[in-house]
């Protein structure tokens, strides 16, 4: 996983944008987007 993160201009505390970036061996193609999908119901 990496995570990429973009600060708001006008106030460096919080973020704009936020994108996670999944990398899975292991797991079919079907079982990964399965397992992100899970990830992103918390």
């Amino acid at each position: 996983m990496t995570i990429d993160g973009i600060r708001r201009s006008d106030d460096t505390s919080r973020f704009e944008r936020i994108d996670v970036h999944f990398r899975l061996v292991g797991p079919s193609q079907e079982q990964a987007v399965a397992l992100v999908e899970r990830w992103k119901e918390r």
